[in-house]
């Protein structure tokens, strides 16, 4: 073994929680990501306001909807129990209605990505592995009154985070030992760290994908396999993000580059399955957050290119004045929805563009 193969596995989680970035230029971004290879480095999503933080459509289900009536006083149910046995029956449902993905390797991932292609809540979270897709969903509807945003999630720092579960949040002392690769739970998938300094390389992407697909099975409406039953109909397991990419792609996936996040526990939310497998307190990320004059890097500067390796979570703040620019970037990467959406809504979209008097790239 190399002495730069010699990794300490607690050295490996050692990061910076979060960094910012303001967006003047949108030429000198994509030049520096170029030059310093910083493009395959992330998961990306845009977001049309900066504020908006990331969260799964079932996040925002449960905002909506709420406790369900009659269950808000109720010792044994919660809103999550009721979403999760609904999550469980609608997969039960679509398997045995359709037969498209019945004889697939992995048939609950592929019904939830067929759900969220169409809108449906699940723990899933859209995210893409090209910048430029990004920056597409970030501007284009946008209303140009307020500031759009990429969020950057680094791929190396969340998948060693996530392999050694090292989270944040404290079990119960009865279920301390029922986490990812445990034995009891006969399903322990064996990845070799070092192998994380080349999950960019198709051959590890596949390996990687392969296994946490077969994790995803086992957890999707199966969360008594982490967690035994205590007597509930609903169980706890602990936080944690991951990423899972489809074998069967979808038209729309296949065109924006896009995979999904999966929240493991249903009980947190998105943001907290996320901090809690970077090893991150929500008090601290907040933190972080709040002192973002601190927290700017300067994507100019060589010292700050390099702390971006390191960084769990980057937002790119983009103004309104910069759009024009970032249109030209989009359109010399000829991304737009005729080209991310290969159906009627991307021919519907294009039409409205063109043809109606409203703010669109």
């Amino acid at each position: 073994m190399t002495k730069e193969n010699n990794v300490n596995p607690d050295d490996m989680v050692k990061q910076r929680t979060y960094a910012q970035y303001r967006v003047d230029n949108i030429f000198n971004l994509i030049e520096q990501f170029r030059t310093f290879q910083l493009c395959d480095m992330f998961f990306y999503r845009g977001h049309a306001d900066e504020k908006w933080t990331l969260e799964s459509s079932y996040d925002r289900y449960k905002k909506i909807k709420g406790p369900p009536p009659g269950v808000f006083f109720s010792k044994n149910y919660s809103c999550d129990s009721v979403l999760f046995q609904g999550e469980l029956a609608a997969i039960k449902y679509e398997l045995a209605t359709n037969d498209s993905f019945r004889n697939t390797r992995h048939p609950k991932i592929e019904v939830l990505s067929e759900m969220q292609h169409y809108g449906s809540s699940t723990r899933f979270l859209d995210v893409t592995e090209s910048l430029g897709v990004a920056l597409f969903f970030a501007i284009a509807e946008n209303s140009g009154k307020n500031n759009a945003a990429i969020w950057a999630i680094n791929k190396n720092v969340l998948l060693r985070n996530f392999i050694h579960a090292k989270n944040s949040f404290t079990p119960p002392s009865d279920k301390k030992d029922y986490c990812f690769f445990n034995p009891r739970t006969k399903k322990e998938f064996h990845i070799n760290e070092l192998h994380l300094y080349h999950i960019n390389s198709y051959e590890f992407e596949l390996d990687f994908n392969e296994q946490f697909c077969d994790y995803a099975e086992l957890i999707i409406g199966n969360n008594d396999v982490i967690n035994p039953s205590s007597g509930s109909l609903y169980c706890t397991v602990y936080p944690g993000v991951f990423p899972v990419r489809p074998t069967i792609f979808n038209e729309r996936l296949h065109a924006q580059n896009g995979l999904f996040l999966l929240q493991q526990s249903l009980e947190y939310s998105f943001m907290d399955n996320l901090l809690g497998t970077l090893n991150i307190s929500f008090s601290d990320f907040e933190k972080d957050v709040s002192l973002s004059d601190s927290n700017m890097i300067d994507i100019t500067n060589e010292t700050d290119i390099i702390r971006i390796f390191n960084t769990a979570l980057v937002k790119f703040i983009i103004p309104p004045d910069e759009f024009k620019n970032c249109e030209t970037v989009l359109k010399t990467m000829n991304v737009n929805y005729k080209t991310l959406f290969p159906d009627k809504y991307g021919i519907i979209k294009t039409a409205e563009k063109k043809y109606f008097p409203v703010f669109y790239f």
